[in-house]
């Protein structure tokens, strides 16, 4: 019998995997993983996910991992080799999640009480550039390579425009190129659009976490472009995951964002994906008709 609990104990230290692999997903020796791109810092963000991750645990009776990748490459990478369960995705990963792994987009985030949102370029007021055309020579500010709206949508416009700037700074963050716009360091800037709050008219885009900063900042600015309407980021899941555990999710974590609503990178409520939902599709449909590297492309991206 001694020799039995030894060889268990020894097999347990050199084979870790086998022994992990053979419990359960979702139990306490296995854990279901989710993953979270941060808006913030990663402590922050895990801090910020434990009350949602609480009562998802609660609610499914699972035992659930955070875990906080430092790009949406390396997400995507993860959940194709299973080390990953759920990821809160952007649309490029899960352009990738779903093309090389079968992944499927689980929910659609919801901010602001809507589910898409745009891409916009701003210049300052004072600026003469007026319209697309006018940027040709120009400097140009982006926070990532890897952002739809900071990024890749403007680009493809200016591709469309024939149009080539003279500079382009990364900054690392749609906020640092807001203020590198302000500061005159570059000429314009993109990032994210959300209407203004129909009640208060108070902006909901990029803007606005600059406002202590550039108390006028609307004023000082002006739109020239914005893109068409694109669906907010997916809550993604990897194939193979037990069918109980994925209706376990469906049930309880739309519920659980909204009871702890804004806590994980300001999302209020996840909307299941129904069938005929072709948002996602006629986005990927975009990017691939674009020649973008996806791939390259979140290779050289931060995290926004």
């Amino acid at each position: 019998m001694g020799l039995m609990r030894t060889c268990l104990f020894l097999t347990s230290i050199l084979f870790p995997t086998l022994v992990h692999a053979e419990a359960p997903l979702g139990s306490r020796n296995n854990p279901l993983k989710i993953a979270i791109i941060p808006q913030a810092q990663a402590s922050k963000a895990i801090d910020n996910a434990k009350p949602v991750i609480k009562c998802i645990e609660q609610k499914t009776k699972l035992f659930i991992q955070v875990e906080v990748p430092n790009s949406y490459i390396a997400v995507t990478e993860a959940l194709g080799s299973k080390q990953v369960d759920v990821a809160f995705s952007n649309i490029l990963g899960y352009f990738l999640m779903e093309q090389n792994y079968g992944a499927e987009a689980l929910f659609k985030v919801a901010r602001f009480g809507t589910t898409d949102y745009q891409s916009f370029l701003i210049v300052k007021s004072d600026s003469k550039i007026k319209s697309i055309s006018d940027l040709n020579g120009k400097s140009f500010a982006y926070g990532d390579a890897g952002s739809l709206t900071g990024y890749i949508l403007p680009k493809l416009e200016m591709k469309r425009n024939k149009v080539n700037f003279a500079q382009e700074l990364p900054t690392g963050s749609m906020d640092a190129s807001i203020m590198a716009l302000m500061q005159g360091k570059a000429d314009a800037a993109a990032a994210f659009f959300n209407d203004p709050d129909p009640k208060t008219g108070k902006i909901r885009d990029a803007r606005e976490r600059l406002l202590t900063i550039y108390p006028d900042i609307v004023k000082k600015t002006n739109i020239i472009w914005k893109s068409e309407l694109i669906p907010n980021e997916p809550v993604v899941i990897r194939k193979g995951i037990p069918k109980e555990i994925k209706e376990k999710l469906i049930k309880s974590m739309p519920s659980c964002m909204r009871e702890h609503a804004l806590l994980i990178n300001d999302i209020d409520d996840l909307l299941p994906i129904e069938e005929s939902d072709n948002s996602y599709k006629d986005l990927i449909e975009t990017l691939k008709k674009s020649d973008l590297d996806v791939a390259k492309v979140l290779g050289n991206s931060n995290k926004k």
